[in-house]
């Protein structure tokens, strides 16, 4: 118990301390120099049922034997691309470090915004920086009147899954083959109010 109050405590202590704002260009190294990598011990599987008539496809939780590391679907070239997209990036700061960050693209024809990155170091995880982050998007979206946010993840994201649920983010669909990995990607959707 002492343990966990000394953790909760110097979590705390740790996201007071932090800073979220707008990323510079001074920060884009720092960024793409993150470790992005993630622990999950479930994978969503998909499974398609694609008739004349009938277009079916059925998501799944299925357990792990055992929690496993997974790697971004993304290299650092490939995320430097995507984060030099953004129209807004904001990123939390502590001192001269990069914490977290979050990224979102417009999409002017969809009136919608697109969480194309996002990360929050291993080490300081589960003390609300991604949900600061995703506020910042929210009320972006709101100030801009768009209609929604999208993101897209890798199956075996259920951490990010569970984040975006947790949010407000809604299942709304699948691209087979949509990373560079060839792994399929689930988008979520959030109506912006």
């Amino acid at each position: 118990m002492v343990r966990l109050q000394r953790f909760v405590s110097a979590a705390s202590h740790w996201a007071h301390s932090m800073q979220i704002r707008p990323a510079t260009l001074k920060d884009i190294d720092l960024v793409v120099a993150m470790d992005h990598c993630y622990t999950t011990d479930s994978v969503w599987q998909l499974n398609v049922s694609d008739l004349p008539t009938e277009r079916v496809a059925q998501l799944r939780i299925s357990p792990l034997p055992r929690a496993i590391k997974m790697n971004f679907p993304l290299a650092s070239d490939a995320i430097r691309r995507v984060v030099h997209r953004c129209d807004y990036l904001w990123v939390a700061t502590e001192g001269t470090g990069i914490s977290a960050y979050l990224g979102m693209m417009l999409m002017p024809g969809q009136n919608a915004g697109w969480v194309g990155c996002a990360c929050v170091t291993p080490s300081v995880r589960r003390i609300g920086l991604a949900r600061q982050l995703m506020g910042m998007a929210m009320n972006q979206a709101r100030s801009l009147r768009l209609n929604c946010i999208m993101a897209d993840l890798q199956t075996k994201n259920v951490p990010a899954a569970r984040f975006c649920e947790a949010m407000g983010f809604k299942y709304s669909g699948y691209a087979d083959n949509y990373y560079a990995t060839q792994d399929i990607a689930l988008f979520y959707s959030y109506r912006v109010r």
